[in-house]
Formats: structure tokens, C-alpha cells, sequence
């Protein structure tokens, strides 16, 4: 054989050993991409595997290898929900009843619901003699009245406390004095009973409906900030403690539902951006949601283009 001729054998049998060396990498690629569609992609995945146990070694707790995902990456979360409920049950507690804005209204329509067992009709058709929070959407109501349906009141719907005639009284200088629109029975002290159970317990229902916007607002924020959890806790905290959204969720209302509903459709409409393998799944508002985002992001695209073109010419 020729010196050349075994020179070609060479670098032919050097190719051929080269494409075996690029099997393991051209399956791992492979695996790689497998694995970016579907959803159990992780940083772990790419992580090397540990070195193998020395025989006789016992096996290391579970506890020690696996950390709680809820203690690690939930642990800011769960310390702003307590404070938050900790601190909505103070609000609850030191505030009179019905002292907050329009408590006695929205308290009316829960126990409408509970009493005579239907919405309230708005207009002079509704057979009431007081006024009454009808008009609102009936989630929160309904929440709090099968929440308080088992307690016995003993008063009307249209029951009202007796009115402190001075309440208003130079209202807007600093004092103690004649700040409440009511005057307050003893029997509104705790242990709460009667009415004032009723009343507490709603306001209760309120406080979750408050956590539940803050654990949907670090969701969102999680989504939007994957790698900054720093972010999603100082959104949850901002709306957590917030005194006028601790104060409107330590009360009875609609609003703080309202808030609730609003982060939820927030959440729902961020979520399908991050986890663009679900759109096999998507609702509809994920598809109208995703379609004006792309749109978006296609125009900005467009404009950049356009910039750097004139830039360079």
C-alpha cells in the first residue's frame, strides 16, 4: 500500500471514529429538546448526577437530600400571608361594627341571602324599608352568608343601631370623641355572640379573599420575574400591607373580591406568556391574551428593525 492510500485509510478511520464521538452529544441534544417541551424541564435536569455511595454507606434521609419546595421557594410568601391575617384579625377586632365604609349595607345583603333566601330587588319593587348594597356582584355575599347561615341574629335584615347624634360633630379634628356612627351595646364585645358573630365571620371571609389577592399578585410577579423571587415578595408585600387594603379586607365588603377577581384575570392572562407549552390547553381569554401580547411584541420588533436600519444608513 501507498503512502497515500494509507494516509486516506487514516483520515477515513479518524472520520469514522470522530461521528461515534458525536453519538453521545447528538443524543443528549436530543434529550435536551425533549425535555424543553415539556413541562418537568429544570435547572436540575441539567445538574451532573452526584458520585455513586461508597458500598456499606447508609442511605441519606430523604429530609437531606430532597429540601421542602414549599419551605425553600414558598418560605417569604407564606411569612407575608400570616402577617397579613395577623394583622386583618387586629383590624377586625379593634374596629366597631359597621364603623367601616357602607359595612352596614353590604352586611344587609348577606343577610338578605340567609333570610329571605333570594338577591335583593333594587328600586322601590324590593320591599324593604332600608337601604341595601343590591347592586353589587353576589360572590362575596353568598361566600359569607354560607359562612354565617347557622348563627341566630334575632334581628331583621333592616335592623339599624341606634345612631350617635354627634357623630359628625367637627369630624375633622383629632380626638377620641364622637367618631363613630354608632353606639355600641355591650353585647358586641368578645366573646363575640348573636350579630356580632354573624358580622366577625364575614368579615373573616373578607380577610381570605385579601389573602388570596395577595398570593395571586407574588404568582404573578414569580411569572413575570422568574429568577428575582426578591421581586415577587416585595409585590405581595406592598399589596399585603397596604393600611387601606388591610383595613377594606378587615371589613365587609366587595371590594376586596373585586381585587381578587382582578389579580386572578391578571394571573391568567401572564401565565400562558411564561408557559407557552400549555397552548394546547389554553382558554379562550389565554388565547386572546397571548394573541395581543405577540402582536405587540411583533410591532416593537418591526420599529427596532426600522431604527437600526436608518442608524446605519
Amino acid at each position: 500500500m501507498t503512502k497515500r492510500a494509507h494516509a486516506k485509510a487514516l483520515r477515513s478511520q479518524g472520520a469514522k471514529n470522530e461521528s461515534h464521538a458525536r453519538m453521545p452529544s447528538l443524543q443528549s441534544l436530543a434529550c435536551l429538546a425533549y425535555l424543553a417541551s415539556s413541562r418537568e424541564l429544570s435547572f436540575s435536569s441539567l445538574r451532573p448526577s452526584p458520585p455513586s455511595r461508597p458500598l456499606g454507606e447508609p442511605l441519606p434521609s430523604s429530609s437531606a437530600t430532597r429540601p421542602s419546595p414549599l419551605a425553600s421557594r414558598h418560605w417569604p410568601l407564606l411569612a407575608i400571608l400570616i402577617a397579613f391575617l395577623a394583622l386583618g384579625l387586629a383590624y377586625s377586632a379593634v374596629n366597631p361594627l359597621h364603623e367601616a365604609t357602607d359595612e352596614l349595607r353590604h352586611y344587609r345583603f348577606v343577610q338578605h341571602l340567609i333570610q329571605r333566601r333570594a338577591l335583593p330587588v333594587q328600586g322601590e319593587t324590593s320591599g324593604l324599608a332600608c337601604t341595601i348594597q343590591g347592586h353589587h356582584p353576589p360572590l362575596f355575599y353568598a361566600t359569607a352568608a354560607l359562612a354565617t347561615f347557622w348563627i341566630d341574629t334575632g334581628r331583621d335584615v333592616c335592623h339599624e343601631p341606634p345612631t350617635n347624634p354627634f357623630w359628625a360633630y367637627r369630624y375633622w379634628e383629632v380626638g377620641r370623641d364622637n367618631k363613630n356612627q354608632y353606639l355600641h351595646a355591650p353585647d358586641e364585645a368578645f366573646p363575640w355572640r348573636g350579630q356580632a358573630l354573624a358580622a366577625h365571620l364575614a368579615r373573616i371571609v373578607n380577610l381570605l379573599f385579601g389573602a388570596l389577592t395577595v398570593a395571586l399578585t407574588w404568582a404573578t410577579a414569580r411569572l413575570i420575574w422568574p429568577d428575582r423571587p426578591a421581586l415577587a415578595a416585595g409585590s405581595a408585600a406592598f399589596v399585603a400591607f397596604n393600611p387601606m387594603f388591610l383595613y377594606m379586607a378587615a371589613a365587609i365588603n366587595n371590594d376586596v373580591a373585586a381585587a381578587a377577581a382582578g389579580a386572578a384575570i391578571t394571573y391568567a392572562c401572564v401565565r400562558p406568556v411564561s408557559y407557552t407549552h400549555l397552548r394546547a390547553h389554553e382558554t379562550l381569554i389565554d388565547l386572546v391574551c397571548r394573541l395581543l401580547l405577540a402582536k405587540k411584541k411583533k410591532k416593537n420588533n418591526r420599529q427596532q428593525q426600522h431604527h437600526i436600519l436608518l442608524h446605519n444608513t
